[in-house]
């Protein structure tokens, strides 16, 4: 009997650390580190180039748009906000803005962009706003009773408020809105509130998807129903028992929202039948003995839905206290990859290069172009990374990485003392070393390296020759470009194991 090939392609199962890697599917991997998947292919993830210094620990990141035209690229940190100006060291504090927070990194920021606008809160000090110019305390909320919140989003034309502080009494289970139209007004006019005393758990984010605006507690999910009226809103619990307690977990892909739940990584679509996308990745989540997350700082999580690449990048605390590693679920392969990163917020940069309307000479008609076109650079928007030192890095999909990639295969088995000749790549790229296990990945052998042609696939040989039960594969490199379409293991099997016959 001749040696015989154990094809596998398109390596793009993911990440799967929940069942045995005797049991994995062929595709899938018990290990991997800086690999992203694209177009069927297993490549090496892209590193970040500098984005500006906002001088502490930046909590959030996110854009301002004017409706006269322009964006305001805003980073704000445990006490400041700063304004991006593409001038290093690029960020530039917004006058008025210093001082007027006093939390710390467990206060986590939420904003939004309402009635032109730009309204951020800490849920600890008075909700903030900014118009471009002048920076204060937004309007309506000292009171009495002195008003603050964990959370806010517009809805049907008022400003939302979520699990307020007032007169320093919390109100975890409150619902309170503005008056039509008028984020600075909270006593008159359709203005008001109520309490979602149903359930005990508190008030944790609002997401506004389609025409509802959906209020996640920890431990249940409601959603806000305008009616209109004196009544203006009413509320109903969709999913008992499931919530979250990372608020910046949470994005509305347009007809679904994705979140990190109470006891996994969830789709939800409006109805309470959650769909679970974390299962693979569940002793490292939740599993008492196993995870690595640190579930009494997971308020300090974020996380970002990237839309060029499909990709929901989500940042977890492990043992020491600050999120440090980022696991990513691509929408389009359904898989779970992972890479070590520190980061306090994630969010976006979309530069628009168009003018402004009040700047704009002539008549419309003498115009080109859409008047609601926006000129982007090429690869925008970017994804943006805040650190605890006050940096921030992008993700512009073009800098290169020499981050160690890892890549390991399932443990194959061919039977008893099945005699393992080869393994073979197709790759191109930079040069990588392999090397095998036949212990499930406790201790492998002696890495060899192999060199691919750098712009064409080339089918590259790891020769071998032991007898084993099973064996696993692993690729490594620190090199920047790797690319891999399939792996073949060769083996002759039990009955003619003890002769090698080619």
């Amino acid at each position: 009997m001749k040696k015989q090939p154990y094809p596998i392609s398109q390596l793009t199962g993911g990440l799967n650390v929940a069942v045995d890697a005797a049991f994995l599917t062929d595709k899938e991997s018990p290990n991997l580190k800086m690999v992203r998947f694209h177009k069927g292919l297993l490549k090496k993830d892209v590193g970040f180039s500098s984005f500006g210094d906002a001088n502490e620990r930046v909590m959030l990141i996110d854009n301002y748009y004017k409706l006269a035209g322009g964006s305001y690229p805003i980073a704000v940190t445990v006490d400041k906000a700063y304004q991006y100006t593409g001038t290093p060291p690029d960020y530039a504090a917004i006058s008025g803005a210093a001082a007027v927070f006093t939390g710390d990194e467990d206060d986590q920021f939420c904003s939004t962009t309402y009635e032109d606008l730009f309204i951020v809160t800490n849920g600890k000090d008075a909700i903030q706003k900014w118009n471009g110019a002048a920076w204060a305390a937004l309007g309506g909320m000292a009171g009495p009773p002195a008003i603050t919140a964990k959370c806010l989003a517009p809805y049907y034309s008022h400003l939302v408020l979520g699990h307020t502080i007032e007169a320093a009494t919390a109100c975890p289970h409150r619902i309170r809105w503005s008056d039509t139209g008028d984020p600075e007004d909270w006593t008159t006019g359709t203005a008001g509130y109520f309490d979602l005393n149903d359930t005990v758990d508190w008030v944790v984010t609002l997401v506004p998807m389609s025409d509802r605006l959906y209020i996640f507690k920890e431990r249940s999910i409601w959603e806000l129903i305008y009616v209109g009226g004196t009544r203006i809103y009413t509320a109903r619990m969709v999913v008992d028992g499931v919530g979250t307690y990372a608020p910046n977990s949470v994005h509305c892909l347009g007809d679904e929202i994705i979140f990190f739940g109470s006891d996994n990584v969830y789709m939800f679509d409006g109805t309470p039948d959650l769909r679970g996308l974390g299962d693979s990745l569940y002793p490292l989540l939740y599993d008492t003995e196993s995870k690595i997350v640190n579930l009494t700082k997971i308020n300090r999580a974020s996380s970002l839905h990237t839309e060029e690449t499909e990709d929901y990048l989500l940042v977890l605390p492990t043992i020491s206290d600050e999120p440090d590693w980022m696991i990513k679920y691509n929408l389009g392969n359904k898989n779970w990859s992972q890479r070590a990163l520190s980061a306090t917020c994630l969010g976006y940069y979309s530069v628009g290069n168009w003018e402004a309307w009040n700047d704009v000479v002539g008549t419309w008609n003498a115009q080109t172009g859409s008047w609601f076109e926006q000129s982007l650079p090429p690869g925008a928007p970017t994804t943006l990374i805040g650190k605890s030192d006050g940096t921030v890095v992008e993700d512009n999909r073009l800098t290169k990485s020499d981050e160690l990639f890892v890549w390991e295969s399932k443990d194959f088995i061919f039977g008893h003392a099945a005699r393992i000749t080869e393994f073979r790549y197709l790759v191109r790229g930079d040069s990588f070393d392999v090397s095998y296990s036949t212990d499930q990945g406790r201790s492998w052998s002696a890495e060899i390296t192999l060199t691919p042609d750098a712009d064409n696939f080339k089918e590259l040989v790891h020769y071998v020759n032991f007898t084993a039960l099973h064996v696993r594969c692993r690729i490594r490199t620190y090199n920047q470009n790797i690319e891999v379409k399939w792996l073949e293991p060769w083996f002759i099997p039990r009955a003619r194991s003890k002769t090698l016959e080619v």
